[in-house]
């Protein structure tokens, strides 16, 4: 009875079926259906089969802090440190130039971070297509972040963004998802050194460089050595420009 009244109400509601992908010649091409009346159901399942998770053993160690925290940066392809995150290369990349973006705080997700560290790291992420453009000449750019296991977060303790190039040329996809074969085909130090200088360099834009200790600064003579040689400068360019100026003067006397 309980069968036929479901059967029953599966005739009486809309069901709508879409497709997918709209390219017939993508691998992953599929038709969906659309059954939006099953998320009653839905519901009742998760509240019965959630379980608590455990993403972390009790002496585990945060691969990623353990990053931050070390001082070989190029052993781990550590390229730049901000002041409140680091970048460096994927181990596992899905594609050549596969970063992460990893604040250097230990939290699980965006919001636990303070504000300063979030604007920090929206510029860093604002600024990786235009870098791999410049670096790679890559049509396009992959921006990700898994919050949580159940999204697909390898580290669910330490929240992390993945930042990846993209082109039109590539077609390793095909292997990947037959052959369940990743090819990697490009060398992590040299893309290393490749990446480097560009993040540096967005690193002096976001914080340019000061003088530590201004009191040092003046104490220790060097400011003093500084305005002389300056002075020096004017001096001697003061002194040629006479020399050039004077033969007009004395022409007109």
């Amino acid at each position: 009875m309980i069968r036929k009244i479901f059967a029953l109400s599966l005739l009486s509601t809309t069901v709508f079926s879409i497709n997918a992908q709209l390219d017939p010649d993508n691998p992953m091409y599929r038709p969906t259906l659309y059954v939006p009346f099953r998320e009653q159901y839905d519901n009742v399942v998760r509240k019965t089969e959630k379980k608590p998770v455990s993403t972390k053993t009790k002496n585990s160690v945060c691969v990623f802090c353990k990053d931050v925290q070390s001082n070989d940066d190029v052993k781990n392809f550590l390229m730049t440190r901000f002041e409140h995150n680091v970048v460096l290369l994927a181990l596992f990349p899905y594609q050549r130039g596969h970063i992460l973006i990893i604040p250097n705080a230990h939290v699980k997700n965006l919001a636990d971070l303070h504000q300063e560290a979030r604007e920090e790291l929206m510029e860093i992420i604002a600024a990786c297509s235009k870098i791999f453009e410049d670096v790679f000449n890559s049509d396009g750019t992959n921006i990700g972040i898994n919050i949580g296991r159940a999204a697909g977060a390898s580290k669910p303790d330490h929240v992390h963004i993945h930042a990846i190039p993209r082109f039109v040329t590539d077609k390793q996809s095909y292997i990947q998802l037959i052959a369940e074969t990743r090819v990697v085909q490009w060398n992590m130090k040299k893309l290393y050194w490749q990446l480097k200088p560009a993040f540096d360099e967005l690193k002096d834009k976001l914080y340019p460089r000061q003088i530590d200790d201004i009191g040092n600064y003046y104490e220790s003579g060097q400011h003093e050595q500084e305005v002389q040689k300056v002075m020096e400068f004017v001096e001697y360019f003061k002194g040629a420009a006479q020399l050039k100026a004077a033969p007009i003067l004395q022409g007109k006397k």
